[in-house]
Parts: structure tokens; sequence; C-alpha cells
């Protein structure tokens, strides 16, 4: 946010920098229309610069693979597909027709909270979450058919 020069006048201008990052298959213009229908028509909106968007999710064969996996390795879980709110360069892979999947297979014991360990000022994963991982990415490796 940018306006003015002194903290004890008010601007005449105010600029606002937004990151955003669009749900698959969503453009810029579409948010861009959804943003004016919030704040009205007097402020002047514009594209900075723009990544290539993801397009919208195709679940796929592999897909079921890396959900059979998960199912094996641990009957009573609930494989589902997810939306990631980082970034990735998987939107750069789809402009070119490479389909992605993130693939981060865990099992965090009861009572471990995942969102304090991970990406946190104290990052940990249980051992055992990661062993779990290793093999489930081990069996993905293995039953690919590219």
């Amino acid at each position: 946010v940018r306006g003015g020069i002194k903290i004890n006048v008010i601007p005449s201008e105010i600029e606002l920098d937004l990151d955003c990052r669009l749900l698959p298959g969503q453009t810029a213009e579409d948010w861009l229309g959804e943003l004016r229908g919030v704040i009205g028509e007097d402020a002047e909106l514009s594209i900075i610069r723009q990544s290539p968007t993801m397009p919208e999710p195709e679940l796929g064969p592999f897909f079921e693979t890396l959900r059979a996996i998960l199912r094996e390795a641990d009957p009573d879980g609930t494989p589902i597909p997810y939306l990631v709110s980082g970034g990735t360069d998987a939107r750069h892979f789809a402009q070119l027709g490479i389909r992605t999947y993130g693939f981060l297979p865990h099992n965090f014991p009861e009572g471990v909270a995942y969102e304090r360990a991970m990406h946190d000022a104290d990052e940990r994963v249980p051992v055992s979450a990661l062993e779990f991982g290793t093999d489930a990415v081990h069996q993905a490796i293995l039953r690919y058919r590219g």
C-alpha cells in the first residue's frame, strides 16, 4: 500500500498491489470482474504481472494409482485431492500439456497437529510419517506408466 508522503495528510491517491493466487480455470479478467463488483467503478484496476494459470483439474488414471497406493498403506484413510494455496511450478508444466500431481503422503500420529508441525518456526515431521511417505512415493515410482 502506498499513498501520500506525510502520515498526517490524507493522500489524493493510494496505490495497492495485490498478490493473487487464482483458482484453476479462473483468469485474471474473471478476478478483476469479481473485484470490480466488490469495490465499484471508482478505482482504476490493472494487471502488473501474470503467471500462467492452472487448468481445471483432471484426475486421470495416475491419480487412481496414487489413491490405490494410499488405500493399501492405510485402509482406514480417505485419499482426497486438494488445492495447494502456495505456488508450485505445476502451472508452467500445464502450459506444455504436462499434468502434474503433488503427492505428499504422510500419516501423522493422532495428537500431532499437521498444521503446527510443517512449515512452522519449529518445522518437523515424525519419523513414522516420513517412513510412510517414503514408502508411498517409492510405490508410485514403481507403478508409474508414462
